[in-house]
């Protein structure tokens, strides 16, 4: 299951889409492994530049997903998020965490993705 919210970004409403196409685009982006994606999702010490790309992939993925044309990057992201009311952000999370709570138990993927 994935986890798909709308809010207030960029000065209109917009879509998020939290599941396995916005975690394969985060991977990409981030041109890291399951395994650090997973890492990330544990939110201690994550960086400014994860959580940006964490909502461009989500964003991305609910667009292409709906065919929608994806007219920002993660910069443009990166100002929607400087101008988001919080409200917005927490919901965001929110979502993030519903999402990743019903599709993965986090210690047991990341048990699984070790080399052996």
């Amino acid at each position: 299951m994935s986890g798909v919210i709308t809010v207030q970004l960029g000065g209109q409403e917009r879509s998020l889409k939290f599941g396995t196409n916005s975690t394969a685009k985060y991977c990409e982006v981030r041109k890291c492994s399951l395994d650090d994606y997973l890492n990330d999702m544990k939110f201690e010490n994550i960086k400014g530049s994860e959580v940006r790309d964490l909502i461009f992939c989500a964003l991305w993925a609910f667009n292409v997903t709906n065919d929608l044309e994806t007219d920002f990057n993660t910069f443009t992201v990166g100002d929607w998020i400087d101008d988001a009311d919080q409200k917005d952000i927490n919901n965001i999370f929110t979502a993030l965490a519903d999402s990743n709570a019903q599709k993965v138990d986090v210690k047991k993927a990341k048990e699984s993705t070790k080399k052996k």
